[in-house]
């Protein structure tokens, strides 16, 4: 009798505690699920922001390009002529490109939230993770591309304003004539198509 007791207790024990083993697995099961999707959803909200931000970057490189036309051309005319043969009313005309001082600046922010998040290494797609560092590592270039070439421009200004005072015009030249600007502006559009890729690659994994 006792033993019967002690099966049926046994047997009751085993199933409650098959009871409680199956809810807690469950429950585990249930809250990993949870964790997965709430981490994938961050984790796609991030390269959202990212490729909004890279599209940022695109805007103001653009709008760099534009900006420095003026410059490209100023600099070309200088190439294609003698310094003795220059025109006064072309160096009129590009007065506000030779002048033009700007600092602009680009967009790293969400990338750096990203980084320090943590989430950057829940990309399953190791090329893309390269891909998105790689940008950003020509982001920083460029931006220190940037503050170098109009820093050396204004030191140039500076040096001729003083140089000429009362005269109606500057003309730059030893500054123009290096090509500064045509290379910059060259690697924009190279700093462009890279980034226009990325944000390309992004919108296919999103």
């Amino acid at each position: 009798m006792k033993n019967k007791n002690s099966v049926k207790s046994m047997t009751k024990y085993l199933r409650e505690l098959s009871i409680v083993v199956v809810g807690i697995a469950i429950t585990l099961g249930i809250n990993s699920w949870i964790n997965h999707r709430n981490s994938k959803k961050e984790h796609e909200q991030y390269l959202n922001s990212i490729k909004l931000e890279l599209r940022t970057n695109i805007e103001i490189i653009e709008n760099e390009i534009d900006l420095l036309d003026g410059s490209v051309n100023y600099s070309r005319y200088l190439l294609s002529k003698n310094k003795e043969s220059l025109g006064q009313d072309t160096i009129q005309k590009y007065q506000y490109a030779i002048t033009q001082q700007r600092n602009p600046k680009l967009k790293y922010n969400a990338f750096e939230m990203f980084k320090s998040s943590g989430n950057m290494r829940l990309i399953s797609n190791k090329d893309l993770q390269l891909s998105i560092w790689e940008v950003y590592d020509q982001i920083d270039e460029f931006q220190d591309e940037f503050r170098a070439y109009y820093q050396h421009k204004g030191d140039k200004l500076n040096q001729e304003v003083l140089s000429k005072l009362g005269e109606e015009s500057l003309t730059m030249y030893d500054f123009f004539i290096t090509g500064y600007p045509i290379g910059l502006q060259k690697r924009c559009k190279e700093a462009l198509k890279s980034l226009k890729e990325e944000v390309d690659k992004l919108e296919k994994t999103l």
